[in-house]
């Protein structure tokens, strides 16, 4: 198995749905609004689709942005749960995911 997505890329992508502004989501994830709209280029060339529609340098989420964050978003918040476990409790180990 080969994934090329990177959790950065969903991250920045579920705050820019969140939050579809680049400038406001550059402040709060501490990047550069390049990076993150190089970010999100990136996470749909990896799709081979767009999740934004953009009018007037607004970011508008599409259809397909809409499913594909129906989907990520429980896995980013477990993702982030299984960080806070073993990080809370001073666990030590290896985690394996999938």
């Amino acid at each position: 198995m080969n994934i090329n997505i990177t959790i950065k890329q969903l991250e920045i992508f579920a705050a820019l749905v969140k939050t579809p502004h680049v400038g406001k989501v550059s402040k709060e994830i501490n990047l550069s609004q390049s990076a993150i709209s190089t970010a999100l280029k990136n996470l749909e060339d990896i799709l081979e689709t767009k999740l934004f529609d953009r009018f007037n340098k607004k970011l508008i989420v599409n259809d397909n942005g809409r499913l594909f964050f129906k989907h990520i978003d429980p896995q980013l918040k477990h993702l982030n749960w299984c960080e806070n476990i073993f990080r809370d409790a001073h666990l030590r180990g290896t985690l394996s995911i999938g």
